[in-house]
C-alpha cells in the first residue's frame, strides 16, 4: 500500500457551507472501504488569519490515508465528486482537491509555513506544482486560488504542536445564525473538563464560545489537547437541535503557529504574521472607541500597534505600557491606509523589561520635616514653614516599581483567534507524529 495526502479548501462561502461538515462525509465514507486505511484523524488546518481574500475560516482539511496504488483513480472520482456535491457555490466559492502521493518532503512543509505566515503568490505555488509533478494530482471548479490551502493542509503534517476538535453537525438545510445550546450545560461541562478543552465559555461576558454565529451546519465545536475529553460533550452539552453527525478533527489551532517569525520592523510586509522585538517609543494613547496605539522601534524603524477594544484584557495590559519598556509584539501586519500607516494589528505581547519609573521631590527640611521649595535655579531651597535655607540640598529622587510585571499577555478568550494559544495550554503542548486514533473518532 502507498501513503495519499488529500488536500481539500474553499467549499464553502458566507452564505453557507463549511468545509469541515464534507471532510465529516468523507470520514463517513473513506472509513467505510476495506481498501483504505485511514492513518490519521482529519486534519483542520488554520492558516495565515491576516490574509485579506481567505476563506470564510481560512481552513483547509487533510487526510492521510494507505491505499493500494490500483485504487488511486478510485479514491480520486470519489472524493472530488464528495467535495462538488456538497460545496456551497455561491460568489467566488472555487472548491479544489490536491493528492499527493509518498511521504510529505521540505519543499511541501516550506509551503505550508509560507502560507500559515505571510501571502503566497501565484507564481510561487506554480513553482512548487511544476517541480513536483511527478507527486501531485489536482482538482479546481474555476479559480486556482484554493490550491494554496488544499497543498499547504497537505504540508501541515503537525509534529510540533497540535490540539484536537470535536464538531458537531446540523443538517446543512437548516441555515439560521442561531444554535439552541442549553447555557448551563455548557458551563457545567467547562467546569468538568477543566483544563483539558479550553475556550468553551466567557465568564466575564457571560458567553458561550464553542458556537458560531453564521449559517452553516456547525452546531458546537470543542477544542482540547486530547480526544478522550473532547468524547464527554457529547454526553454532557445540551442542544435542542438534532446532531446530524459529529467527527474529531487534529487541528493546528491553539497553538499560535502562525505566529513564530521574529522579523525586524524595516523587513515587515504587509498580511504577514510577525513577532518584532523593540523599545515602546511613547506611552499608548487611548482613541476614541477604546483602540489603543503605541509605537516601538528597533535598530532599523518605528511601528504603530493597534490593540482592539474588542482584544479585553489585552487593552488593560497595554495601557500599563511606559516608554522605554522592551517587549516583543505579536500579530499581523496591516496595510496602511488613510487613517493609518504601516502598523501591526496587536494579538499578543510578551513584556521582557519594564524599568522602575523615575520620580525626583523637593528634600525634606531638616529642621519641621516638611517639604521645602525651590529658591530659585541652582539658588537651593527654602522651607516656606519655619524658614529654614540650604543651598547645599538637592533633590531626592526615588525609583518606584511597576505595576505591570515581565510576562505573556493575551487578548480575552472571547477575542481569540481560531490559532490563538490560550494560557491553559503553555505548559501542556503535544509534539511527535505518532498519532494513535481513539474510537469513535466519528459519527455515523
Amino acid at each position: 500500500m502507498i501513503k495519499i495526502h488529500i488536500g481539500i479548501d474553499d467549499t464553502d462561502s458566507y452564505k453557507g457551507g463549511c468545509t469541515t461538515y464534507i471532510a465529516s462525509i468523507l470520514s463517513e465514507e473513506l472509513d467505510k472501504k476495506r481498501w483504505i486505511k485511514i492513518i490519521d484523524y482529519p486534519n483542520l488546518i488554520r492558516l495565515n488569519p491576516n490574509i485579506p481574500f481567505k476563506t470564510r475560516g481560512n481552513g483547509s482539511i487533510a487526510f492521510r490515508i494507505l491505499i493500494e496504488k490500483y485504487k488511486i483513480d478510485k479514491l480520486m472520482d470519489k472524493v472530488w465528486n464528495t467535495v462538488l456535491e456538497n460545496s456551497f457555490l455561491y460568489g467566488k466559492t472555487s472548491p479544489s482537491v490536491v493528492f499527493w502521493e509518498g511521504e510529505i518532503n521540505k519543499e511541501i512543509r516550506k509551503f505550508y509555513n509560507r502560507a500559515l505566515t505571510t501571502l503566497v503568490s501565484y507564481s510561487y505555488l506554480d513553482k512548487i506544482i511544476e517541480r513536483n509533478s511527478d507527486k501531485i494530482t489536482i482538482f479546481f471548479k474555476e479559480k486556482k486560488r484554493s490550491l494554496i490551502g488544499a497543498l499547504a493542509a497537505i504540508g501541515g503534517i503537525l509534529t510540533s504542536d497540535y490540539t484536537f476538535e470535536l464538531i458537531a453537525y446540523r443538517n446543512p438545510s437548516i441555515d439560521t445564525r442561531y444554535r439552541k445550546i442549553d447555557f448551563l450545560s455548557v458551563i457545567r461541562f467547562d467546569r468538568k473538563i477543566r483544563p483539558y478543552t479550553f475556550n468553551n465559555f466567557d465568564y466575564n461576558k457571560k458567553r458561550i464560545l464553542i458556537t458560531p454565529h453564521g449559517p452553516d451546519p456547525v452546531i458546537f465545536g470543542i477544542r482540547g489537547n486530547n480526544p478522550k475529553y473532547l468524547l464527554k460533550a457529547l454526553r454532557i452539552i445540551v442542544t435542542k437541535e438534532r446532531i446530524e453527525r459529529w467527527t474529531i478533527f487534529r487541528t493546528n489551532q491553539g497553538t499560535d503557529a502562525h505566529l513564530s517569525i521574529f522579523k525586524k520592523i524595516k523587513e515587515t510586509r504587509p498580511y504577514d504574521s510577525v513577532i518584532i522585538k523593540g523599545r515602546v517609543l511613547e506611552n499608548p494613547k487611548i482613541m476614541r472607541g477604546g483602540h489603543i496605539l503605541f509605537k516601538i522601534s528597533d535598530e532599523t524603524g518605528s511601528m504603530l500597534v493597534i490593540a482592539y477594544k474588542e482584544t479585553g484584557r489585552l487593552c488593560k495590559i497595554i495601557k500599563l505600557l511606559k516608554k522605554g519598556d522592551l517587549v516583543e509584539v505579536y500579530g499581523g501586519i496591516r496595510p496602511p491606509s488613510k487613517n493609518y500607516p504601516l502598523s501591526l494589528n496587536l494579538e499578543k505581547i510578551k513584556v521582557i523589561e519594564t524599568p522602575p519609573i523615575k520620580v525626583s521631590y523637593n528634600p525634606l527640611c531638616p529642621v519641621c520635616s516638611r517639604r521645602m521649595k525651590s529658591a530659585g535655579r541652582n539658588k537651593g531651597y527654602k522651607c516656606k514653614h519655619c524658614g529654614y535655607y540650604s543651598k547645599n540640598l538637592r533633590k531626592v529622587v526615588i525609583y518606584k516599581p511597576r505595576l505591570l510585571k515581565p510576562g505573556i499577555y493575551i487578548a480575552s478568550p472571547r477575542a481569540h483567534r481560531h490559532l490563538t494559544k490560550p494560557l491553559s495550554r503553555y505548559e501542556n503542548v503535544n509534539r511527535g507524529d505518532k498519532i494513535k486514533i481513539v474510537f469513535p473518532w466519528h459519527y455515523p
